[in-house]
Parts: structure tokens; C-alpha cells; sequence
């Protein structure tokens, strides 16, 4: 898959456990994110972790130059 000009890459066979939370992970990497603890951009697997929270989201808005009121995230 092709994302702002980043190549996303799933390997079949490791991925299969929760790819929701890791297309979403590696989709706030080709949107700007970087690796945070405890949010669905921590740099290892996080059970459970398939909805992007706030502080991803307000990198991906820093990185973009967007206003964080203007996009949406969950909150749990």
C-alpha cells in the first residue's frame, strides 16, 4: 500500500494476530507519528490497541500542520 509516498508492508503470517491495530500503527508512521509508550504508536505490540488516541493524533496534526480540532480519535 502506497501512503503519502511510504510503501506499508504486511507479511503474511505476521500480522494475523490483530492487523487492525497494526495497519493503523504503521499508518501513523506514513502520517507522521512516531513510537510513544502506551498509546497504538508504542514500538511493541499492545493487545487491544485499535483505535488511534489523542496524542498520536496530535502528532500526525503537528506533522501535517493541521488543527488538532479538526480531526476525530477515540476516546476510551
Amino acid at each position: 500500500m502506497d501512503v503519502g509516498g511510504h510503501l506499508i508492508f504486511l507479511i503474511k503470517g505476521r500480522y494475523e494476530r490483530d492487523p487492525t491495530a497494526i495497519v493503523i500503527h504503521e499508518l501513523g508512521h506514513a502520517l507522521g507519528a512516531q513510537h510513544v509508550a502506551g498509546t497504538i504508536m508504542n514500538e511493541s505490540y499492545i493487545a487491544g490497541s485499535t483505535c488511534p488516541d489523542v496524542v498520536t493524533v496530535a502528532q500526525v496534526a503537528a506533522w501535517n500542520r493541521v488543527n488538532l480540532a479538526l480531526l476525530t480519535w477515540c476516546s476510551r
